[in-house]
């Protein structure tokens, strides 16, 4: 075969992050059955990436392979640990792999002061600039325009541009995209917006019944959502870091 058998492609992949703060196994598996209960279908067939960037040092870490079958009898699947590379050994030594985590706050404004803005390129690939090229900004995006019901097990990606769907969006659907997403009609499933790293980015819905809604990485489940807005229309954003849900 000329074509070969397979052919390597690079891809940006959002992933839901568990982040270990303590490991003592009862509790553990208790809160994340908990957890999973609340969301059922947010965790069904959904990897996971656990954070160990909570744990002060590598000495803290527990048996990752009986974490990962602790999550895996909830009905969570670990795929791979995030840490520093202080872990790569623990890491690799349990059979996983160790994802890098992303540089802290400080380190970021480290290289933005020591680089002067004819030095900063701009991007080449739409959503992996580090600064927010919102709604305030100004600049034109496109739009992708879903008119018909998003079913389960459906992703839709915006990529570069806005997510706007006219129909409804059912329960394990997955809304992306690198601008605002707004759905004319009620919103389960989950909603994705910003997922490049921009913060400027909104979530508008006819009826909020996500199991989860994320701005910029930072995200709410259905549990986290007050009743009072839940089935309202509302729109979503950040506000000095945090995840602001308010009624339209």
């Amino acid at each position: 075969m000329s074509s070969g058998c397979f052919k390597i492609n690079g891809n940006m992949i959002t992933f839901t992050v568990l982040e270990l703060h303590r490991y003592h196994p009862e509790d553990f598996i208790a809160q994340l059955r908990d957890t999973v209960n609340q969301s059922p279908k947010f965790f069904e067939k959904t990897p996971v990436l656990v954070s160990l960037e909570k744990l002060t040092s590598p000495d803290e870490t527990p048996d990752l392979q009986a974490l990962a079958a602790d999550c895996k009898a909830a009905g969570v699947q670990v795929i791979a640990y995030r840490g520093s590379n202080a872990f790569r050994k623990v890491v690799t030594d349990a059979g996983f792999s160790l994802i890098l985590a992303p540089a802290s706050a400080r380190d970021k404004k480290k290289v933005k002061e020591a680089s002067t803005p004819k030095m900063q390129p701009k991007p080449d690939v739409v959503g992996m600039n580090e600064s927010a090229q919102g709604v305030e900004s100004g600049a034109p995006r496109p739009s992708k325009i879903i008119t018909q019901t998003v079913r389960s097990g459906q992703q839709i990606y915006a990529q570069g541009g806005d997510l706007i769907v006219l129909g409804s969006v059912s329960g394990g659907a997955e809304l992306l995209a690198d601008g605002n997403i707004h759905v004319y009609n009620t919103l389960r499933g989950r909603a994705l917006a910003g997922i490049g790293g921009d913060t400027g980015a909104r979530i508008f819905c006819h009826s909020l019944q996500a199991e989860l809604v994320s701005v910029a990485g930072v995200y709410e489940t259905l549990e986290d959502i007050p009743a009072d807005l839940r089935q309202q229309p509302v729109q979503v954003y950040l506000k000095d870091g945090k995840l602001q849900i308010r009624p339209l």
